[in-house]
């Protein structure tokens, strides 16, 4: 696949020095063009949907752990591993999964597997933490100011743009943990009373980041 990825970073190449305005999606992503390709950006994290964030009142028993799509990157290895040292732990995996990783994933007698979901924020409301252990640098982090958005909390990577999405809304490690310290974290922040500081926090932390990075910031952006 190299041709095609070399010619489609040529591609990037030449828009940003085309370009008489860049916007990130994060301050991470801004950092990256910086070094790569020398132009500064101004960061615009992704406008939410905040019907979203509709005041309902909490589904399921909030004890559950939520993984949302199995892949390599995000770190699905990571949550097998974790799956074994917490086998009294519900899980829940959300997106596509097939072959060898699905059928990994079907041999764990704890974890429920839900394919594509429509409902996402139903889905967050009925489980007590969300689980991101990515293994390579994500741009921002969307799902974890989705879940936030509800009151559910997140364990996850400190890499990329993540710890932008999270805040103080959730834990986060190196994503080099060993899978006891990602068990350990998960415990501890679906903890009485930790769980429900934990999701004030990440409340506060998503609402924030929607009142700062709405449209109205994008077209004062473009409008500068």
């Amino acid at each position: 696949k190299w041709p095609l990825v070399r010619r489609c970073l040529d591609l990037y190449a030449q828009a940003y020095r085309q370009a008489e305005q860049v916007i990130a999606n994060s301050a991470y992503a801004a950092a990256v063009i910086q070094r790569f390709y020398g132009r500064p950006a101004d960061v615009l994290h992704p406008v939410l949907d905040l019907s979203a964030a509709s005041p309902l009142p909490p589904q399921g028993d909030r004890e559950s752990v939520l993984f949302v799509k199995p892949q390599t990157v995000k770190g699905v290895e990571v949550l097998l591993q974790v799956v074994r040292c917490l086998p009294e732990r519900r899980f829940i995996v959300a997106g596509d999964a097939s072959g060898p990783i699905r059928r990994q994933l079907l041999a764990c007698p704890n974890i429920e597997l839900r394919g594509w979901v429509e409902d996402m924020p139903a889905l967050y409301r009925s489980c007590g933490v969300l689980f991101g252990p990515a293994q390579l640098p994500e741009p921002f982090g969307r799902v974890f100011v989705e879940a936030a958005l509800v009151g559910l909390p997140s364990v996850a990577s400190r890499t990329g743009g993540i710890p932008e999405a999270v805040g103080n809304g959730g834990l986060l490690l190196d994503p080099s943990a060993p899978a006891s310290a990602w068990a350990a974290a998960i415990q501890d922040a679906l903890a009485p009373g930790r769980r429900e500081s934990l999701a004030k926090l990440a409340r506060e932390q998503a609402s924030r980041l929607v009142a700062e990075h709405g449209p109205a910031r994008l077209l004062s952006l473009l409008a500068r």
